[in-house]
């Protein structure tokens, strides 16, 4: 076997060893947000969805850090139940601007179900990241 042969091989094994650690890294992050019991956890933060949407447009999403848990008040916007997930919409200030999406916990359905567009909810979730949108995942409805 020549020099490139194995040199291209070495490149491969290692390329796909670098692939299964970065899987399994992500894999052990998402399972971690997961087990939180958010019902549990003291929020970092406390706002209504339209203070936060202004407040992270003029200073980045990064103004408070990933994996905070918040307590969030808005107005929905839409419920949807896209691929076996319910997720919350809540309005910002204006039409055209930003929201608040919430991926909410499977065990939250029941209570979701009380809910329509239009109506305030207060939730608790794992804040993680804002580009157009705040994204949180493991979200409950509280109060």
């Amino acid at each position: 076997m020549g020099a490139s042969k194995k040199f291209g091989l070495i490149t491969g094994i290692l390329t796909l060893v670098a692939i299964i650690c970065v899987f399994l890294y992500l894999r052990m992050h998402v399972l971690q947000t997961s087990d939180l019991d958010i019902a549990e956890e003291v929020p970092s933060y406390e706002w209504d969805a339209g203070t936060m949407l202004n407040l992270f447009a003029r200073n980045g999403g990064d103004y408070i850090d990933a994996e905070s848990i918040v307590l969030i008040e808005g107005v929905i916007k839409e419920i949807n139940y896209l691929n076996n997930r319910t997720t919350i919409i809540l309005e910002g200030n204006t039409k055209q601007s930003s929201h608040v999406i919430c991926d909410m916990q499977t065990n939250q359905k029941d209570a979701i179900s009380m809910f329509s567009s239009k109506d305030t909810i207060t939730l608790k979730g794992v804040y993680k990241g804002f580009l157009k949108d705040a994204i949180f995942l493991n979200c409950i409805i509280t109060k």
